[in-house]
């Protein structure tokens, strides 16, 4: 139902990438990444399922939406080693009026770090 992120299934450590995000005109979209991949157990919140661990997550600069095609936001590169053979989950949650929850979670990505 919220298939509003769009991310690489590989990319290299120690390069930047960009994901895509995709929302209403005038929403922010701010996507949340997490190195250890998904949580055992997705946890319930306001805004519908978050499947990444609470503990390591953190957000990047939210984005406005433009209703259109999809927005880019670029991911800095990777510079730990130890991320190599890894998968970094990341999620993206839009906010707009015109959600009930004033806003949703995408679905989950996984991108394997080479």
């Amino acid at each position: 139902e919220h298939r509003t992120l769009q991310a690489p299934p590989s990319v290299r450590f120690d390069e930047p990438f960009d994901v895509h995000v995709s929302g209403p005109v005038g929403a922010f979209s701010t996507l949340v990444v997490n190195h250890s991949g998904f949580a055992p157990v997705g946890s319930t919140t306001p805004f519908g399922r978050l499947f990444l661990a609470s503990s390591g997550s953190y957000r990047l600069t939210p984005v406005m939406t433009d209703g259109g095609r999809p927005t880019a936001v670029t991911i800095p590169a990777f510079d730990d080693p130890a991320l190599i053979g890894t998968s970094t989950g990341l999620q993206a949650l839009t906010r707009s009026v015109l959600a009930p929850a004033g806003g949703a979670f995408s679905q989950p990505a996984l991108v394997e770090i080479q």
